[in-house]
Order: C-alpha cells, then structure tokens, then sequence
C-alpha cells in the first residue's frame, strides 16, 4: 500500500505545481491573434468574411442605407465582392425545411452516388468557413444528399 501511496501522492504534488505555472484562457481574442485588433482580425480566416444586418422599421430608409453601404465598399479597393440579400429566412422555416426537406425535395438516385455526395460534403465543409455556415452549416454536412441545399437554393432565387 506504502509502494503505491508514495507515487500516487509525488504525482499530485507535480501536478498542482505544473498547474501553478500554467495560464489557462479561453478568451476569443486570443484566436484573432495577440493584438486582437480589427487589423489582426482581418488577416485570420474568420476576418475574411462579414455579415451586416441593417434593422430599421422604415424598409425605404433601411434600403437606401444598404444601398449607400454596398457602393461603398465595392469601390474599395481591398474589398473582392459585395452580396446584397433580404432578410435572413426565420429559424422556425428553417427548422420546418430541415424536417420536410425529403418530402418537399426526395433524393434521387444520382444524388447517392460516390461522386455526388463527395462533392456535397466539400461543399458543406467550405460553406463552415463563411457566414452561411453559422447558421447552416451543421445541417449541410448531415445532409449530404443535398435535399436541404437545394431547397435553400431556391428559396433564394424566389426572392
């Protein structure tokens, strides 16, 4: 017992020592880089991309804002691409979309094979990267088949 009890408690000594030394984080600032500035943000894969919503009870005056905004930063010459959109569809359509999207959009045979769910899954894993996998992304990858994309796809062209 003595042989086992000496070792066990050298163990937990060096241990909570190690643990003095040792500075835990879990601070978000810390993965934008050591400044955590907007200028550190911008070079991080996460400061690629930005996502504004504009939120007025005036439609007209939100618009113009977004309007003026968009001009703006397509004559940047830093800024590669400026998307103008509506309002993000509602959680609650979202949800119904995930749990109907067999029924509205059913799988056919060539969405099954190899190359096709291959492709889908790349393309899930690079839509995490962007705004659109915040609120998304998770379900395009359990999705592989395609039915929610493509459901989502044209939600989006009849707007």
């Amino acid at each position: 017992m003595m042989r086992l009890a000496a070792p066990t408690i050298t163990t937990g000594l060096l241990l909570i020592l190690l643990l003095m030394f040792v500075d835990i984080r879990s601070d978000a600032g810390d993965m934008l880089g050591p400044a955590a500035s907007a200028i550190t943000s911008l070079d991080s894969p996460t400061g690629r991309e930005l996502v504004l919503a504009l939120e007025d009870s005036d439609v007209s005056k939100r618009n113009a804002a977004a309007r003026d905004i968009a001009a703006m930063l397509t004559s940047a010459p830093l800024v590669a691409q400026v998307q103008t959109g509506p309002e993000a569809i509602s959680s609650d359509f979202l949800e119904w979309l995930w749990l109907h999207r067999f029924r509205l959009n059913p799988p056919v045979p060539q969405d099954l094979t190899v190359a096709n769910l291959t492709q889908r899954l790349a393309q899930a894993r690079a839509t995490l990267g962007r705004g659109a996998g915040l609120m998304i992304g998770d379900r395009l990858l359990r999705d592989p088949t395609g039915s929610f994309a493509t459901l989502l796809e044209r939600q989006a062209a009849m707007e």
